[in-house]
């Protein structure tokens, strides 16, 4: 032990002891800014990949269609998708249309129904329902008049999803269905 304390003492070893001295400072440093750096990578790999999901309407003279797209970076898993109005919730639009209505569920084109949880990938979306003038022999009247009858059924429901991201964060989207609806 002596050896050691005389070799950091003896004057001509100063030159060395400081190198030593700033060669392990250094090292830590770099360590310290090695483990902040991957800290926030991390955090910005996590947000870099969240989904962002939005409804999308598309509401033409001769096509009706309201889907779900995700404009995130990130797949949106999905845990519960509700449809609301009049604080009523079902978990399909086409479980809205009443029993003396017109037999809708005859025209539609696509129509999504959630029963269990639904992946998104990005710039990818999901049809929740579609009618279109195709699926029509009569193409004016009948689908002019069911076309405004489901305008007015779905205008004022409340879209509600509970999403995840990759990271397990959960994520919750409203939005109301909004219709020009013709007088």
């Amino acid at each position: 032990m002596d050896e050691i304390i005389a070799h950091i003492v003896e004057p001509y070893d100063y030159i060395q002891l400081i190198l030593t001295i700033v060669t392990i400072i250094l090292s830590v440093v770099s360590i310290i800014y090695t483990s902040l750096s991957f800290k926030m990578q991390k955090e910005f790999n996590r947000k870099s990949v969240c989904p962002i999901i939005e409804t999308r309407i598309f509401n033409y003279s001769d096509h009706l269609t309201i889907s779900l797209c995700n404009n995130g970076l990130g797949p949106a898993i999905i845990d519960k998708l509700l449809f609301q109005k009049n604080e009523v919730e079902k978990f399909s639009l086409i479980d809205f249309v009443e029993d003396d209505s017109p037999k809708i569920g005859l025209i539609l084109s696509q129509l999504f129904c959630f029963k269990e949880p639904t992946v998104i990938l990005p710039e990818k979306s999901i049809v929740l329902f579609s009618v279109h003038i195709d699926n029509y022999r009569d193409k004016t009247s009948k689908f002019k008049n069911d076309i405004e009858y489901v305008r007015k059924l779905f205008a004022g429901v409340n879209v509600k999803i509970q999403y995840k991201d990759l990271y397990d964060n959960t994520i919750e989207y409203c939005k109301k269905i909004e219709f020009e609806v013709k007088k």
